[in-house]
Formats: structure tokens, C-alpha cells, sequence
């Protein structure tokens, strides 16, 4: 298949690919640095009786201390970004629930019960509970596991809200953001150890999966340029009273305070909008999954081995020793053990990889070649070279189910509307077209997520408000991390038509006269 998306450098549809490649890019890499601090802290410890035994005021400490409101939000914001390139569509929970079920739930079950193993026979290891107690780690929270534990108890509210429609429009998801808002700043976090399920946790972190759905789905007004100042402002003067607190000494701002709930959302709106990316980041951001789930396996194991060869006094050393072990040694299990079908399963939530091979960064969510699952119905059409798809008589289309909008508007698409390129480009086709179908567009919508085609006549508005009828067809493709893409190809039916409606008037007269003789 031919990247067309590519192959035209000066068309509206390399720009896109260009600005999905370059969100694509971002997002792995700020998943990259969530991993960097989630691993920097637990090597450093939770504690000054843990991981470096660094006391309160030291450099490690007080590193430690600056990222709390942002490791595990930017971690949570993420989540939500992504899920919003995949949503929940209409008549597919089953299926959906099922994919989160394998892949966090399995992981969850057999990657605690493998730490608690490993614990137990570890002197000293943070996470040792008695036989009799073991059913603990699955009922509250359990080391870093708990993530999990509220990851899936946010992904269940969510389907709950995309069942009744509760995120499909701004006002309503604007709605749920301020409720849980207000949720989070209600918890009491001193005691969240003993809430089952980590349901505490789920609260605390809510607001920020929510956030990072908006800022994917209603990314016109969450990231407009006015909102992007206002948090960019927001994030370094509540940044900046927390640091003073730090250097201070005075009371740490908690979790589910106001302090920790305006750097957590400030910060990941504006590390999306200006953090440069950076492949070896975004190389790691790959992999941030396995990261989360072992690295404690491979700071303990580095830090054990340090003791071992007498290189445990130097503070540095070890921080920068687990750091490394911590981030690289889950990548190289993953490289090793994706390729087996059952652990990759169990361990990682995931069929399994050709090979175990992962190549870095993924790629481009745009290359029609490999990332790209293409249905049947359409193979023939996005199997053509890129100048037949150019000079072919019908307009095709291809754009995002509720993403980026038109990436794609051929020649002949111009021609049939109006609109070029540059002003097709990122809009949403049925209002740029002012589309009229028998259901309405939602129905359409619905129709086609339910079967990944839909056939029809359409009534369009040109550019210069003439009335055009197309025969469309409209066919599902998935991309990977990215939203549904859609391929519309509509041949105008205008005259014939017409000529139909004319043939019929003129018989219906026809019978008329005949009716008025007898």
C-alpha cells in the first residue's frame, strides 16, 4: 500500500501526517519522562528509612519531595489522552471491557502475586505480608500495584459515562470534570492504605484521566492558545509557592490538596503543549508499561548487587546505578519476553510481538503501509498509487472519528466542493459539509462504528452554498494509539438525480392525463 500521506510533501495531507507524527512523538515522550521519575523516586524511596536512606532536606529527598504532584498525574493524563484516541463506541462494551481486562487486570493478578513471591524470600523487601494475609495484596492496595487497581476502577466509571452520553459534548464533560473535582478535593488521603480496591486512589486520580480526555477530545478549547497561557502561569506560580514550601521547610502541600490538584492538572496541559521531544524519551516511552509494572525488581536487584561487590557507600553511584537498571531492565524483558504468547499475555497485557522485537519510537500513527488495519472492503482502494487516488473522478475523504479532523482531500474532492486542501484541512467533514443524511449524522456515526461500513446517499453544501447529493461509503480503519479513521469516498449523483426526479414527475403527470381521458 502506498503512503500517500506521505509521498506528497506540499499537500494539506502531509501536513497532518506531519502534526499527528509530532503528537504521537510528544506523547511517548512525556511517557518517557513519567518513567524517569516514577523510577527516580523509588530509588531514592518513599521514605528516609527506604531505597537511599536519604534524610529529610538532603538533595534526593527534596527531589523526591518536588515531583509527587506530577509523576503519577502525568502518568493518569496520559491514560486519558490515549483512551480519547480509542473510545468507547456505541455497541461495543463487551469487547472493550474484555481488552482492559486482559490488559490490565492479568498483569495486575499475576505481576503482584510474582512481586509478593520475590518479596518474601528478600530480606528487608518493601511489600512482605504473611501467608494467611496474601489475599491483602489484591484487596487494597499493594506497592506500586495500587495504580492499576484505580486505573481500573476509572476506566469502569468511564464506560459508564460514554454509556449515557455524559462525555460526548463539552458542557457535559465539563459537568463530570467539576464533579470529579470536587470528589478528589473531598478524599481524605492520610489513611488511603486501607481502601479497598484502591478506590481512594481512583478519586485522587480521576481528575486528571478526565482532563487528559478533554484535552484530547475537545483539544479546540482545552488547548486554545488563551487556556494554554492561563495554565502555563497557573503551573509556575503554584510551582513555585510549593518549592518554597520545600526549601522552607514548612508543611508539604498533600495529595488531594488544591496546591497538588493545580500542579497536577497545570503541569500536564503544559508539558503536552511545550516539552520537546526527545527520541530517547519517547524510545523508553515505549516501553512505559513494563517500566511501571517491574522496575522495582530492577532497583532492588541493582541495589543488592551493589551491597554484594562493595560499592554500596556511595550515594551517587547507587542512584545512578538503579535509575539505569530500573528504566533499561524492563525494556530488555519486554524485548525478551514479548515474544512468547502466554507470558506476554500474563506479564505485559498484550499479545505477543514478532520476535519480542519493538521497534523505537512506534511509528507514525499515519503510515498507511503497517499501521494501518485495513478492512477488506476498502484493501482495493488504499492499495492504489497515490496519483490514481489524486485524478480518480470520486472525492475521497479520510478523516478522524473524533480526532483530528480531515487528514486527506483529494483533487477531486476540491472539484466536487470547493474547498481545498488547506481549507479542508483538520475540519470536521460533516460540518464543513453541512451533511444531511435519512438518521442524522449521529445515526450515521453509530451505524458505522457498530459495522466499520456504512452505504448511503448524503446531501452536501458546497463552498458556494450549492446543494450537492453524493453515493457515499464510509469504512472504519484502526491506527495504532490513535483514533478511528474513516474512509469516505463519495461519487456525485446530483444529475442523475435529478433526471430521476424529472423521469418520475413527468410519468406521474403522464399517469394524471391518462386518469383525466378514461
Amino acid at each position: 500500500m502506498t503512503d500517500f500521506a506521505a509521498s506528497h510533501p506540499a499537500h494539506g495531507a502531509s501536513a497532518a501526517h506531519c502534526s499527528a507524527l509530532t503528537e504521537s512523538q510528544r506523547i511517548e515522550t512525556l511517557r518517557g519522562l513519567a518513567c524517569v521519575l516514577l523510577v527516580a523516586f523509588h530509588v531514592i524511596g518513599s521514605e528516609p528509612t527506604t531505597g537511599l536512606h536519604a534524610a529529610d532536606g538532603s538533595p534526593y529527598r527534596q527531589f523526591a519531595y518536588l515531583f509527587q504532584h506530577i509523576r503519577m498525574p502525568l502518568f493518569t493524563f496520559l491514560s486519558g489522552f490515549v483512551y480519547a484516541y480509542r473510545p468507547l463506541l456505541s455497541g461495543q462494551l463487551p469487547t472493550f471491557a474484555g481488552k482492559k481486562l486482559l490488559r490490565l487486570v492479568l498483569p495486575l493478578v499475576c505481576v503482584s502475586a510474582l512481586y509478593y513471591v520475590v518479596a518474601s524470600v528478600t530480606p528487608g523487601a518493601t511489600g512482605q505480608m504473611l501467608l494467611h494475609e496474601a489475599w491483602r495484596i489484591y484487596a487494597f492496595p499493594y506497592v506500586h500495584f495500587w495504580f492499576l487497581q484505580a486505573i481500573i476502577i476509572i476506566f469502569a466509571a468511564v464506560m459508564v459515562l460514554e454509556r449515557f452520553g455524559l462525555l460526548a459534548t463539552p458542557a457535559r464533560y465539563a459537568g463530570v470534570l467539576a464533579a470529579v473535582v470536587a470528589i478528589h478535593l473531598s478524599l481524605d488521603m492520610q489513611n488511603d492504605e486501607w481502601a479497598p480496591f484502591s478506590i481512594l486512589q481512583a478519586g485522587y486520580l480521576a481528575p486528571f484521566f478526565m482532563l487528559g480526555i478533554g484535552a484530547n477530545r475537545f483539544r479546540d478549547v482545552l488547548r486554545a492558545q488563551a487556556v494554554t497561557r492561563v495554565g502555563i502561569a497557573a503551573f509556575l506560580v503554584s510551582m513555585t509557592i510549593y518549592t518554597m514550601t520545600l526549601s522552607l521547610h514548612h508543611p508539604l502541600a498533600q495529595r488531594g490538596s488544591v496546591l497538588g490538584l493545580i500542579i497536577g492538572m497545570t503541569s500536564a496541559l503544559t508539558l503536552l503543549r511545550v516539552f520537546p521531544n526527545w527520541r530517547p524519551l519517547a524510545a523508553l516511552g515505549a516501553y512505559s508499561f513494563a517500566v511501571y509494572l517491574f522496575h522495582p525488581f530492577f532497583v532492588g536487584g541493582a541495589r543488592t548487587a551493589m551491597k554484594i561487590v562493595g560499592l554500596s557507600s556511595s550515594t551517587e553511584l547507587l542512584f545512578a546505578v538503579g535509575l539505569a537498571a530500573g528504566l533499561i531492565g524492563p525494556a530488555i524483558l519486554e524485548r525478551v519476553l514479548g515474544g512468547v504468547p502466554v507470558v506476554s499475555r500474563l506479564l505485559f497485557g498484550q499479545s505477543a510481538a514478532s520476535g519480542g522485537k519493538k521497534k523505537l519510537p512506534r511509528r507514525p500513527p499515519l503510515v498507511l503501509p503497517e499501521n494501518i488495519e485495513v478492512p477488506s472492503s476498502v484493501a482495493a482502494v488504499m492499495t492504489l498509487p497515490s496519483e490514481i487516488l489524486e485524478w480518480t473522478h470520486d472525492a475521497i475523504i479520510i478523516w478522524e472519528l473524533n480526532g483530528a479532523g480531515i487528514l486527506y482531500w483529494n483533487r477531486a474532492a476540491e472539484e466536487l466542493y470547493g474547498f481545498t486542501r488547506e481549507q479542508a484541512q483538520g475540519r470536521v467533514t460533516h460540518e464543513l459539509l453541512q451533511t444531511q443524511s435519512a438518521g442524522g449524522t449521529d445515526e450515521l456515526e453509530t451505524k458505522l462504528a457498530r459495522y466499520g461500513v456504512w452505504v448511503g446517499d448524503l446531501r452536501h453544501t458546497r463552498a458556494d452554498g450549492r446543494r450537492v447529493e453524493v453515493e457515499a461509503r464510509l469504512s472504519l480503519m484502526s491506527q495504532k494509539d490513535r483514533p478511528w479513521l474513516v474512509l469516505e469516498i463519495n461519487r456525485d449523483v446530483t444529475d442523475r438525480n435529478r433526471a430521476e426526479y424529472a423521469r418520475a414527475d413527468t410519468e406521474r403527470q403522464l399517469r394524471n392525463v391518462r386518469a383525466v381521458h378514461q
